[in-house]
C-alpha cells in the first residue's frame, strides 16, 4: 500500500494540483480495484464458462460512477474522466491490485485456475486449444518480430498475448483470406511513398506496416533508407516485375507464410461456404446495422468462413478454438453465435492469463489499452483521413500545393468535428470522399 500511496499522491499533486491523502488513496484504491474485477469479470462471460460466484458482480455495481463522484466531493479542477483514466492507468501495474483482481476472479471460478486447466474454453489443457489469427493481429506481429518493438500498445499487446499463449501450449495458424489480406495491405503500402511528409500523421495508419515504419523512424530505431526496402524485409516480391496484382499478391503471401513458419504461426486452408453461413452472416450483418458500420463484401466474405470454420470444427470434432482479433464487430458476432469458439482482442486474452498468473504479476491490459487509444484519437483519424485520401488515389509523387492543400483540410476537418455527436465518423467519411473526389481534377495526371 505504502508504494501506491506513495505514486498516488505524486500523481495528484504534480498533475492536478491537488493535495492527496492516505485515506484518499485507500478510498481509490479500492475503486479501481473494483473497477479491474469488473472488467475481468465480464472477460470470464464472454470466455462462456459457468461460473458460480456472480454475487461477486452484483456487489460490484458501478465503480467508474462512485470514483468520479469521489473526485468531485474533493472538488477536482479538471475533469473528472481526465484524472481517473490516469489513476487507472498508474494502478494497473500495481501489485497490490493485481493481486486484489486475481483472488476475487479466482474465487468466481470456484477456485479453478484456467492457466492449468483452460476450463474458459472446456479444454483439459492449453495444447488442445488452437489459436486463429485474423490480419489485424498478425501483422503487428510480424512487425515486431522481424524489426525492434515499438511503443504501441497495439502491437505489444498482440505480440506478448501470442507469446503467452505459446508458452500455454497453443496451437497456432492464420487461414488462407486473412494471409491474403495481409499480402494485399503489404502490396497496398507501396501508394503511401510519396506522402513521406506526413510522417508524424501516419504513426497512426489504420495500415500495420505503414504505422510500424513511421513509428520505428520517430524513434530514431535503425531500419531501411526507405519505405520499398523496409517493405521487402517481409517479401521480396514485392520488388518483383510482376504487373498482375492477383500474381503478385500470392507470391507475397508464399513469403509471409515463410516467415510466420518460423514463429509456429501455421497455414489453414478455409474452404468457401459451408451449411452455417448464411446463418452466421444474417447475424454478422444485424451487428454491423447496430454499429452503423460497414464492410466490404470480400472482408466480410473472411469473416464469416472464419467463424463457419471454427463452429465446424467445433461441433463436428469436438475442438476448442480461439480467434484473435481488434475487431470489435468480428467480436460481437462472437458473442452472439453458439460454437463459435471465443472470439476476442489480445488485450482480453493478455488479461485473461495475465490474471492468474502465479508469479509474474504483469500490467493488466484492456483498461489501459482503451485509454491510451483514446488519448491517440487526434492521430488516429488524422491517419484515418490520410490512408483514405492513399488508398483512393495512386499517385507517384506529390507537389509542394497538393501536400498543403491536404494539410489545410486535414486540419480544417479535425477542427470542425464534434466528438459528441456519435456519428463523428460518418462525417468525417463524407468530407474526406468529398475532398478526395476535388483532388481528382488536380492530379489526373498521377491516375
Amino acid at each position: 500500500m505504502d508504494e501506491l500511496v506513495i505514486a498516488q499522491s505524486d500523481l495528484m499533486e504534480t498533475e492536478f494540483s491537488m493535495t492527496w491523502k492516505k485515506e484518499d488513496v485507500e478510498k481509490v484504491a479500492v475503486l479501481i480495484a473494483r473497477i479491474f474485477i469488473k472488467k475481468q469479470l465480464d472477460n470470464v462471460e464472454t470466455s462462456k464458462v459457468k461460473y458460480t460466484a456472480l454475487g461477486i458482480k452484483k456487489r460490484i455495481g458501478d465503480p467508474t460512477a462512485l470514483l468520479h463522484s469521489l473526485l468531485k466531493e474533493r472538488k477536482c479542477k479538471k475533469n473528472v474522466n481526465v484524472i481517473s483514466e490516469a489513476l487507472i492507468e498508474q494502478a494497473s501495474d500495481n501489485q497490490l491490485i493485481n493481486k486484489l483482481v486475481r483472488a476475487s476472479v479466482f474465487i468466481s471460478l470456484e477456485g479453478n485456475d484456467p492457466i492449468s486447466t483452460a476450463k474458459a474454453l472446456g479444454a483439459s489443457r492449453w495444447s488442445e486449444v488452437n489459436v486463429l489469427l485474423d490480419a489485424s493481429v498478425v501483422i503487428p506481429y510480424l512487425c515486431s518480430k522481424l524489426f525492434k518493438r515499438t511503443d504501441s500498445s497495439l502491437f505489444e499487446t498482440s505480440v506478448i498475448a501470442i507469446e503467452r499463449l505459446k508458452k500455454l501450449g497453443c496451437n497456432f495458424f492464420i487461414p488462407n483470406q486473412y494471409l491474403k489480406e495481409s499480402a494485399s495491405h503489404l502490396l497496398v503500402s507501396l501508394q503511401y511513398i510519396p506522402y513521406s511528409d506526413f510522417s508524424e500523421d501516419l504513426i497512426y495508419s489504420h495500415n500495420a506496416y505503414i504505422s510500424n515504419y513511421y513509428r520505428l523512424k520517430s524513434q530514431g530505431v535503425s531500419i531501411p533508407s526507405d519505405l520499398t526496402k523496409y517493405l521487402s524485409i517481409f517479401s521480396k516480391s514485392i520488388n518483383s516485375n510482376i504487373y498482375d496484382n492477383n500474381t503478385k499478391t500470392r507470391r507475397i503471401m508464399q513469403d509471409l507464410q515463410a516467415k510466420l513458419n518460423d514463429y509456429d504461426i501455421n497455414f489453414c486452408q478455409i474452404s468457401n461456404v459451408t451449411s452455417n453461413s448464411k446463418a452466421i452472416e444474417k447475424v454478422y450483418t444485424y451487428v454491423l446495422n447496430e454499429n452503423n458500420a460497414s464492410k466490404s463484401e470480400l472482408l466480410l466474405k473472411n469473416d464469416i468462413n472464419a467463424v463457419s470454420y471454427i463452429c465446424k470444427k467445433v461441433v463436428e470434432s469436438n475442438e476448442h478454438w480461439i480467434l484473435l482479433t481488434w475487431d470489435k464487430i468480428m467480436i460481437q458476432v462472437g458473442q452472439q453465435i453458439d460454437n463459435s469458439g471465443w472470439i476476442i482482442s489480445p488485450e482480453i486474452a493478455l488479461d485473461f492469463t495475465t490474471t492468474y498468473r502465479q508469479r509474474e504479476l504483469t500490467k493488466l491490459c484492456s483498461l489501459s489499452h482503451n485509454i491510451a487509444k483514446s488519448r491517440d484519437r487526434i492521430g488516429v483519424l488524422s491517419a484515418k483521413i490520410l490512408d483514405n485520401i492513399v488508398t483512393s488515389i495512386n499517385c507517384e509523387q506529390l507537389d509542394w500545393e497538393l501536400q498543403e492543400k491536404i494539410n489545410n483540410f486535414k486540419d480544417n476537418l479535425l477542427e470542425s468535428i464534434n466528438f459528441t455527436n456519435p456519428s463523428y465518423m460518418d462525417f468525417l467519411e463524407k468530407k474526406t470522399s468529398i475532398f478526395i473526389e476535388s483532388l481528382k481534377d488536380k492530379i489526373k495526371e498521377c491516375l
